[in-house]
């Protein structure tokens, strides 16, 4: 269950801050084209210290590029609901089942603890 609560603490981190704050601030000051760029290429960069040391160059180039379609995509889903829990949930329904692979194979997490908390984003996604 910890490391369940672990992640899902770090995307409401991740989606308040990138989402929440930088992007939704440009967005209502009338910034909007800023705001899109500066928020999806900084939440591209900050994640490639998570992958860095994983591959070469040129696929550390595509991650970012991914990365920023990603972050596109996250707050365009925010301009409908004006707040962050839009991409909150896609970004805890999208990154669970990677991490609970990995968690799995290394033997850091329970299947059951994992597949209880993609539950709960499922569920909770269709009130918001």
């Amino acid at each position: 269950m910890r490391c369940t609560l672990y992640y899902i603490w770090k995307f409401t981190l991740e989606e308040f801050y990138f989402r929440g704050f930088i992007f939704l601030k440009f967005y209502q000051s009338g910034y909007h084209v800023l705001g899109y760029i500066f928020s999806s290429a900084l939440f591209a960069i900050y994640h490639v210290a998570i992958f860095a040391t994983w591959f070469n160059f040129e696929l550390i180039l595509l991650a970012l590029a991914g990365l920023f379609v990603v972050g596109l995509i996250f707050n365009w889903l925010n301009t409908k609901s004006n707040n962050f829990l839009n991409s909150w949930i896609l970004h805890i329904v999208q990154i669970l089942p990677l991490c609970r692979s990995g968690f799995i194979y290394f033997g850091q997490c329970k299947r059951e603890e994992l597949d209880g908390a993609v539950s709960f984003c499922l569920r909770n996604a269709k009130t918001i």
